[in-house]
């Protein structure tokens, strides 16, 4: 397994593709190293520009890497875009570096970190020095030394470039305000969907529970037209019974009376009948209500008392 070192913070997409190689950071470089290590770092102007380093931070970083064992490759981070997996397995591997970077540009300062990083440079002493040390010590893939480094910020110095430069501040200040009060709307109107979302959401929790209250409204509705129907059912075969029970006390009753006749015509009076021939007969129930029990009790009593009037009536008629 290969590994790399760096001092200095990297951008993602450097990280991503020493991933991608097959390389795994470590945090510190060993007293004794096995296998080399890859070493990176940046330009002076690209770590004050992209970090939150100091300039004595950038000079102790360039010291570290000075210090390393030289069988640990150098390499800056606009050299290393250059290279692929294979070439980068290659070069830990001891293989000659390939010739990667003789037609490659060092990337040109901006005016503004130009200028800092002079200012820097001036400030720190060995800054500078610690820089092209490392320069020389680079895999340079057939390029040459960043020598020239310090020529190319005192070109980038320009009053043009510096004035473009600040005004590209200013616009970039106003739009930072402009989307600073589109954050503020945005809030406001967030807050307000919000507040809506919460009024809808209760809205539908009441109509949720109203809904919930009809429907247990018309199921109580519904058990109640049931258990009518079923009293409903209920009297009706009870006054259908009392119907047919009349019928057949009617029907007995006339064939009583058919026998007496014929047994002896002259025993019974000529209708019209006096009051103490007279048989009660019920009339048959026409509807249903609620004291059918009491009128089927009736109508057996009626019908016990007609049957022995009638057996009296026939044992009279026997008598010579």
């Amino acid at each position: 397994m290969s590994h790399w070192f760096s001092p200095f913070p990297l951008p993602e997409i450097v990280v991503v593709q020493l991933e991608q190689a097959g390389l795994e950071p470590v945090t510190e470089l060993p007293v004794e190293q096995e296998k080399p290590v890859l070493l990176l770092y940046n330009t002076p102007d690209q770590l004050l520009a992209t970090t939150d380093l100091e300039g004595s931070d950038l000079l102790d970083g360039y010291r570290t890497l000075l210090a390393a064992p030289a069988t640990s490759p150098r390499l800056t981070v606009w050299r290393l875009a250059a290279l692929d997996a294979e070439q980068l397995v290659k070069i830990l591997s001891g293989d000659p570096p390939p010739d990667f970077s003789a037609h490659l540009p060092p990337p040109e300062p901006e005016p503004l970190a130009a200028l800092v990083t002079a200012a820097v440079c001036r400030s720190v002493p060995g800054l500078l020095d610690a820089y092209l040390d490392l320069e020389l010590q680079a895999l340079l893939g057939g390029g040459e030394p960043d020598f020239a480094y310090l020529g190319r910020l005192q070109s980038q110095i320009t009053s043009e470039g510096l004035l473009q430069a600040w005004r590209s501040t200013g616009a970039l200040a106003h739009q930072v305000a402009d989307l600073r009060e589109q954050l503020v709307q945005s809030k406001g109107l967030l807050e307000d969907t919000q507040k809506a979302l919460a009024e809808a959401n209760q809205k539908l929790e009441q109509q949720d529970t109203s809904l919930q209250e009809a429907r247990e409204e018309a199921e109580l509705t519904l058990l109640q037209l049931h258990q009518v129907q079923e009293e409903l059912e209920h009297y009706f075969l009870k006054a259908r019974a009392s119907e047919h029970l009349a019928q057949a006390q009617m029907e007995q009753l006339q064939r009583a009376q058919g026998l007496l006749l014929r047994l002896h015509p002259n025993v019974l009076p000529i209708a019209p009948y006096p009051p103490a021939y007279a048989v009660q007969v019920l009339p048959p129930v026409t509807g249903a209500t609620p004291n059918s029990t009491l009128q089927t009790e009736a109508l057996l009593s009626t019908y016990a008392a007609s049957l022995q009037r009638a057996s009296a009536l026939l044992q009279r008629a026997r008598r010579p």
